[in-house]
């Protein structure tokens, strides 16, 4: 693992190297290769708390319970990665706002509304089939934990989206406290509940992650990017 990631990582290196070299100092927008180089550091501790709940299921669980794991969570993993596509085709158009006013908020919130139907259809009739037949029957205890796992994506991804809009921004102290701060509960809550809960630690700690996450984006909206930020009260 180590030499196939670490293969990747220097082809990403010298590519994204390669291309700045190439790109005329006069032609990209203030500010953004300094916002893609400082947030790319944030996305470390990112990828750290992606990847803790995974070593402390390693080190606690047997290796059948551990392959429960892997298998429950293949098909939340995936549709993460297409939701986030999805999201990345929205920053140029998140770019153009100068603030976030409550008709994105609803448009987001509409968005963020069937793409969790979709997902609630796919955790109720699709996953208890599919997993099944797709890995066998000694698998079928995947089922409740990729559901719960979906549910938790249910959970965060409207967050994810505001998330979006923050980047776009240029926001680099939004990407930081967002980023660390979630991933910092995450971290936490995976040393304090894997250990006693075994997988459902693990869904735990990731409902926990992405409802700080979202109590973290939206504090940081409110303060920062709301177009009519509410005014404190009077006594």
């Amino acid at each position: 693992a180590a030499i196939s990631l670490g293969t990747l990582a220097t082809l990403n290196v010298a590519a994204t190297l390669s291309i700045f070299q190439r790109v005329p100092r006069d032609k990209p927008e203030p500010g953004s290769l300094l916002h893609g180089f400082r947030t790319s550091g944030y996305h470390v501790a990112n990828s750290a708390g992606n990847h803790i709940d995974k070593f402390m299921l390693f080190y606690f669980l047997a290796p059948e319970a551990l392959a429960i794991f892997v298998v429950a969570e293949r098909i939340p993993e995936i549709i993460k990665k297409y939701i986030s596509a999805v999201r990345t085709i929205l920053m140029p158009g998140f770019s153009k706002k100068t603030k976030y006013t409550k008709e994105l908020n609803r448009k987001i919130y509409i968005v963020s509304a069937l793409i969790s139907v979709a997902l609630a259809f796919i955790i109720f009739a699709i996953i208890p089939w599919f997993i099944p037949l797709a890995f066998g029957e000694s698998y079928r205890e995947s089922i409740i934990y990729c559901q719960l796992l979906l549910g938790t994506v249910i959970i965060g991804q409207s967050s994810q989206t505001k998330m979006t809009f923050i980047m776009s921004r240029y926001d680099d102290k939004g990407a930081r406290n967002v980023i660390l701060g979630g991933n910092a509960v995450r971290v936490l809550s995976s040393l304090i509940f894997i250990p006693l809960m075994g997988i459902l630690g693990a869904v735990l700690s990731a409902a926990l992650y992405r409802l700080c996450t979202a109590a973290f984006v939206w504090h940081h909206l409110r303060r920062h990017h709301l177009a009519d930020p509410p005014q404190p009260k009077v006594r």
